[in-house]
This record gives C-alpha cells, structure tokens and sequence, in this order.
C-alpha cells in the first residue's frame, strides 16, 4: 500500500511540475537586413495558411534558376520591431537545396506549430544562380502572413 501511496504521490508532483514549467514562445530580434528583402526573383502565394501550418506555391519570377532551402523564417511583429519565433527558426533540419527554373512553380508545405496571437511574415533566403556558378549573395523575399494568423 505504501508503494502505491509513493507512486501516486510522484506522479501528482511530476503533473504538477509539468503543468507549471513555461510555455510561452521565445523571441529574439530579426536578423534578416530590411534592405534586402526583395521581391525581384522570388514570389509567394498562400494556399492554405493556420495557426499550425503553412502551404504555400513558390515561383520564381526572374530569367535565372533561383535556389532556397528548408531554412525559412518566421517572424511576429511585435511593438513594430520584427521578432524571430526562435522554436521555429532553430528547428532541426536536413538542409535540402532545392532549385526553381525560370517562371517555375511549387507547392510547399511547413508547419510550425501552435502560433500565439499576432501578425506574422514567412522569410525565405534565395540565391540567383547562373550556370557557372553562385550569381551572389544570398536575398531574401517574404509574405506577410494574411489575418487568420491572429488566433
């Protein structure tokens, strides 16, 4: 009976302690340069977009094949500074490089999770490529996100 006694009585402290552990989203300043988000070779459409997840359709608009990756970025305004979603920015990845062709579309999906109230952008680094080699830096192009993001 004790034994019994001391399981329950662990269990009802570890609920507890889980239950009161913080789950508030973590912030930190955007690090993506304003002057360089662009929306010159890179377009975004929203096909379906929620507090948990995003489909997009990704076309690059220029003449030159355009490279992104799964490391986009989310971001909520808040107080008119742009904020990183640091669970949703640092998350693992594999790091595929995909590459669109001129006047090419895609569909692509992501999730990140339950979204706090709030107005949010979707970042997405692209590099111009030629057929020699990296035409330059990487660029930046984003979406605002529409208003069914504020739970």
């Amino acid at each position: 009976m004790n034994r019994v006694c001391c399981v329950l009585c662990v269990y009802v402290l570890s609920m507890f302690l889980f239950a009161s552990c913080k789950t508030e989203t973590e912030y930190e300043p955007s690090t993506v340069p304003e002057d360089e988000i662009s929306d010159e070779y890179f377009h975004i459409d929203v096909v379906d977009v929620d507090a948990q997840s995003g489909l997009f359709v990704f076309t690059n608009c220029s003449d030159k094949r355009v490279s992104y990756g799964d490391r986009n970025l989310l971001e909520i305004n808040i107080d008119g500074k742009w904020m990183s979603v640091i669970s949703y920015n640092q998350r693992e990845l594999a790091e595929p490089s995909y590459e669109l062709l001129p006047h090419e579309s895609i569909e692509y999906k992501t999730e990140w999770g339950p979204l706090e109230e709030g107005d949010y952008r979707y970042i997405i680094p692209l590099t111009p490529l030629s057929d020699e080699h990296t035409l330059g830096s990487v660029s930046y192009t984003h979406l605002t996100l529409p208003t069914i993001l504020r739970v």
